[in-house]
């Protein structure tokens, strides 16, 4: 007949604790669960270690490299793909056509995102491993942000017509693949 529960002495911090143990088992750590916790500890701090060398050097030049592409991918698609929509929405809305000032701040603006994108990459780069998926994973971020949710959002209250989201959404995935890529391909991590 199997007991339900057995006595056991034990000292713990100098002073004696008596429990029960259910169907006499004893409770303790396993020689393979030590080692994966000591493994799991030691490489969670190497992947620390990891996060503390990010190059901030490489990230602005890599990232400056994603911004222009980034820039060119956005020309094409406002002036070439979708120029004459875009005009004939601003006529429509009777809006003057951006002028240099809101383009000199796009510009600078797409830049700072390619630097973003970057960092993206070499921050999660510990996680997924360096290449060419990691950096489509880093666009794909800022795509969701940039492309997907204020597309959703803006043709969902009527200022964006469903041609221009439609083409924006998929020619973004594919310029946010390509810079992040363009910006991956130029990081390196810092030395130790």
């Amino acid at each position: 007949m199997l007991q339900p529960a057995l006595a056991y002495e034990t000292r713990h911090q100098g002073q004696l604790a008596v429990y029960q143990r259910p169907l006499g088992i004893e409770l303790t750590h396993t020689e393979q669960f030590r080692r994966y916790t000591s493994q799991t500890s030691s490489s969670s701090n190497l992947k620390e270690a990891d996060m503390k060398k990010i190059n901030l050097g490489r990230v602005l030049l890599g990232g400056l490299i994603a911004g222009v592409v980034l820039n060119i991918g956005e020309y094409l698609l406002n002036e070439v793909v979708l120029g004459d929509d875009m005009r004939a929405y601003f006529a429509r809305l009777g809006l003057q056509q951006p002028g240099s000032d809101f383009i000199a701040k796009a510009v600078i603006a797409t830049f700072v995102l390619g630097v973003v994108i970057t960092f993206l990459y070499a921050a999660i780069r510990t996680q997924f491993g360096p290449g060419v998926k990691t950096a489509i994973y880093a666009g794909l971020f800022a795509w969701f942000f940039v492309y997907l949710y204020t597309g959703v959002i803006y043709s969902g209250l009527g200022m964006m017509a469903m041609k221009v989201f439609w083409t924006g959404l998929v020619w973004g995935l594919v310029e946010y693949a390509l810079g992040a890529i363009a910006g991956a391909w130029l990081y390196k991590e810092a030395k130790a």
